[in-house]
């Protein structure tokens, strides 16, 4: 499979970098009634050749003592990773290429019966992408040496308008431009162009949530509102909603606009509790009620 390279590029703020989770505790410190319960679910099992796949992962509590979980904001040097086996019984791991926001590691205390879910996009990785062709596979996760249940897809040749759209995404700048992580005319031309000519496909909000993730990084905040907004009234079903309202309220943050950012922020907290986004929105919700210096 073609490798990725990413040398000289500039990572940007995107939400196809959610918080992963790293298990703060060490096999030689915690016992083992004490370790989390790990498990992934995808948003769909069925998806189109090309189609981000979404994928939740949850880690509970389930001794009966409190645990630490160490928040990462970086998923190019933290955990989880997948590993994906196709049908064939061929079997790759699987690092998705960082579009991380800056910042380490932050501990997270759950006490028994607790959990904390946190969501992947697994499309284009460090050595491509993630299905890259049609066919079944099975998906598990990992972090430490913890290991997550293991959940089938099904990845199907797209038709239609889907099989018109997928020239514009399937290839390696055109997927790394889809994560947030090629600034290459051409590619995100493509992305454009897919918006412009094929709106209803299942690869569009992929490609705007791209892009208006991309604004918000250069501080862009008009066009990054427009196509957030885009997004929340042409696809109301998308999965990543939560994290698209936390990005829209800070790109409405950006521009000076407190009273749209704080209703994002609420619905947020209000749509998603027990999540990373949610603990990011609680942040940035304390972070701006504080005075200004």
């Amino acid at each position: 499979m073609m490798k990725s390279n990413l040398s000289g590029q500039r990572t940007i703020l995107t939400l196809f970098t959610l918080l992963a989770f790293a298990w703060a505790g060490g096999a030689a410190d915690v016992t083992e009634s004490r370790k989390p319960e790990v498990r992934i679910a995808a948003a769909s099992s069925t998806v189109l050749l090309g189609e981000p796949v979404v994928v939740t992962l949850t880690v509970r509590n389930v001794s009966a003592a409190d645990i630490d979980v160490a928040v990462h904001q970086d998923i190019r040097t933290s955990l989880p990773y997948f590993t994906i086996k196709s049908s064939e019984g061929s079997a790759q791991r699987f690092v998705p290429v960082s579009q991380a926001m800056a910042g380490g590691r932050r501990k997270v205390t759950l006490p028994p019966g607790q959990a904390l879910t946190g969501t992947h996009l697994l499309v284009f990785g460090r050595d491509g992408f993630a299905f890259p062709k049609s066919g079944e596979y099975e998906l598990t996760a990992g972090y430490e040496e913890l290991t997550s249940n293991t959940i089938s897809l099904h990845v199907l040749d797209p038709a239609g308008e889907n099989a018109l759209a997928l020239p514009l995404v399937m290839d390696q700048e055109k997927g790394l431009a889809l994560v947030g992580a090629s600034n290459a005319p051409a590619a995100l031309e493509s992305l454009e162009k897919l918006i412009a000519s094929h709106p209803t496909t299942v690869y569009a909000p992929f490609a705007a949530c791209a892009l208006a993730q991309r604004a918000l990084s250069y501080s862009q905040y008009d066009e990054a509102t427009t196509r957030f907004e885009w997004l929340l009234a042409n696809a109301p079903a998308f999965p990543l909603m939560a994290d698209v309202r936390l990005s829209l309220a800070q790109a409405y943050h950006g521009k000076g606009n407190v009273e749209k950012a704080s209703e994002q922020i609420a619905a947020v907290i209000a749509s998603s509790p027990n999540t990373t986004t949610a603990r990011e929105a609680q942040r940035l919700q304390q972070e701006w009620a504080k005075p200004s210096e």
